[in-house]
């Protein structure tokens, strides 16, 4: 994948295929070492705008502050 900037849109995978990458923890959340909980289940399938990048570390515009890893996203 490139490299992502500020300013791009990208598109959350969907729950099915982070389900199926990463698995689900008994709490119903997809176990990935960043995290991605049942409450951030909204943006999956949503394109949305990079807002912030800290280190390997992204924040979408209308992501509510959740932040992502670079590989919940489609390429």
């Amino acid at each position: 994948m490139e490299r992502l900037k500020v300013g791009d849109i990208v598109e959350v995978k969907t729950w099915d295929e982070l389900a199926k990458e990463f698995g689900i923890d008994f709490t119903g959340a997809i176990t990935h070492e960043f995290g991605f909980v049942k409450s951030m289940k909204k943006f999956c399938g949503k394109k949305l705008r990079i807002e912030k990048i800290d280190i390997d570390t992204f924040y979408l515009e209308d992501g509510e502050g959740w932040c992502f890893a670079i590989d919940m996203f489609k390429r």
